[in-house]
């Protein structure tokens, strides 16, 4: 099927976007992560292989790296995965290095940070800015887990968008993200600058899950002439903003 699209449509650009979003690790299921990312890569490497003219624009994660106590990551860092989910996107990556060695498959590696924005869905406890925004609009608790100093790279969506846009004409792995790290508690004060709703807090214990603070050098995607253009304070801004007029995607 997917073989008779892209021959039917002349595709030249295939995003290769598909993951299972896991609520949390108590919850991963690896055998469709298996099938979500390792086999959907390998099934669409069989077909790009043989047309020189395609390329695969492959949407992996900066979950590649694992935990990072505060290190930098840079693309040429060791990667270390500690979850099934990015356990598999590194797999896939270097399914996709494989086929790039041996049948010049024409490629770019994006690892993306943290997105936020619109329409993001809820799943378990994943993507704290929009469930805080949402939570908040509900009048519901936010809660934070652990001492809320854990930082990460957060992306808002227009931002990712315009990089992967980019990719079209770049080779490579590259990381997307904002190369600035924010805390949770700074989350909680933006969003107590920016909203005319009183928050209620509640302190959870720390989850198993993680990883601390996430750093990651973006100086390769920024040569590119990409430059993010929202700042975490009018990112959160502008989510909050949709979701106070468009309330039916709460």
């Amino acid at each position: 099927f997917v073989k008779k699209v892209i021959i039917k449509n002349r595709v030249r650009i295939i995003y290769h976007l598909s993951a299972i979003i896991n609520s949390s690790i108590l919850n991963e299921n690896q055998f469709s992560d298996v099938k979500t990312t390792i086999i959907s890569t390998l099934n669409l490497l069989k077909i790009v292989k043989l047309y020189p003219d395609k390329k695969i624009i492959f949407g992996s994660s900066v979950a590649v790296y694992g935990a990072s106590k505060g290190k930098l990551f840079k693309e040429n860092s060791i990667c270390k995965p500690i979850f099934s989910y990015s356990l598999c996107k590194k797999t896939a990556e270097d399914y996709i290095l494989y086929f790039a060695n041996y049948f010049s498959l024409n490629f770019v590696i994006v690892r993306i940070g943290n997105v936020y924005g619109p329409y993001q869905p809820k799943i378990g406890e994943v993507g704290v800015i929009n469930i805080f925004i949402k939570n908040l609009l509900k009048k519901k608790t936010l809660k934070i887990f652990g001492d809320g100093k854990q930082k990460r790279d957060f992306i808002f969506i227009d931002d990712a968008v315009s990089f992967l846009q980019k990719s079209e004409k770049l080779s490579g792995i590259f990381n997307l993200a904002t190369g600035i790290s924010t805390s949770v508690n700074s989350l909680i004060k933006i969003l107590k600058n920016k909203s005319k709703h009183s928050l209620k807090i509640k302190k959870e214990k720390k989850r198993k899950e993680e990883i601390g603070i996430s750093k990651y050098d973006v100086k390769k995607a920024k040569k590119t002439g990409w430059r993010p253009k929202y700042k975490i304070n009018n990112g959160i801004y502008k989510t909050l903003e949709f979701y106070e007029r468009n309330r039916k995607f709460l």
